[in-house]
């Protein structure tokens, strides 16, 4: 997800409730079958105890689709301003926030914050032992619903380049400035998620920019061993770099 666009879902949020282009780039395709929605809403209120007073729901980006009976969705849940966020990630600053779901149809599994659901998805579809399953996807599967919280977030860097491309936006200069001298220390750190196997573990390595917002800081190593037969999980990190930015743009929110 890019990390200018995913400013956008925070900071002009009230726009956002006209403009299912900005929503679709941020969370995926809007669902607009109506019978679709209101099933997900039906099951969404019976999840919360709770009714909001609109939901959207978005079909995550296809590369992410590797579930052979889940569909990955994001869900959006409008609220008065007077009531704590419903779901995981607050929009602000109006009242509304969202999470990630699985859905076949019958079920609505929340994975935002969720290790247990997303751990027998992962041994119900054999995603562990399959050598096919792109290391890359399942990195930012788990960024998405484990260790993105609340309003800091994670975003999968593949190579320093990752880094600098914070400096131009489509070519746009931008008020990110990067320390170069710290970033030198990380050339040949940091690559694109890999796996590796020790033992009945299997281990899935990435590296992220990570922090609150669009104040993203800090470079981290995470490293998430997976149990070959039970799918059972367990999340490292490990900082390489803090303030790995010397200036970051001043957003008002």
């Amino acid at each position: 997800m890019n990390h200018l666009k995913r400013v956008t879902i925070f900071t002009i949020s009230l726009l956002l409730l006209f403009s299912s282009a900005s929503i679709a780039d941020e969370l995926g395709k809007r669902i607009t079958n109506s019978k679709e929605i209101q099933d997900i809403q039906k099951k969404l209120e019976a999840f919360l105890d709770k009714k909001p007073f609109e939901v959207w729901a978005y079909l995550v980006s296809q590369d992410l689709q590797i579930f052979n009976n889940y569909q990955l969705i994001n869900i959006t849940a409008y609220h008065s301003g007077l009531e704590d966020p419903f779901l995981e990630h607050p929009m602000l600053p109006t009242g509304g926030s969202w999470g990630t779901f699985a859905y076949d149809g019958k079920h609505l599994i929340y994975l935002s914050q969720s290790k247990d659901n997303l751990e027998k998805i992962l041994t119900q579809e054999k995603i562990i032992g399959n050598s096919k399953i792109n290391p890359e996807a399942l990195a930012k599967i788990i960024i998405m619903t484990l260790i993105d919280k609340l309003t800091r977030f994670n975003e999968l860097i593949q190579s320093p380049q990752g880094i600098l491309s914070y400096e131009k936006y489509k070519g746009t200069a931008t008020d990110y400035k990067v320390d170069r001298q710290k970033l030198k220390k990380l050339k040949k750190k940091i690559k694109p998620p890999f796996w590796k196997d020790s033992g009945n573990k299997k281990i899935l390595t990435f590296f992220c920019l990570s922090g609150w917002m669009h104040k993203k800081n800090t470079i981290n190593k995470f490293t998430v061993s997976f149990d070959k037969n039970s799918s059972i999980l367990e999340i490292k990190k490990e900082t390489l770099v803090d303030k790995i930015f010397n200036k970051i743009p001043s957003i008002m929110y």
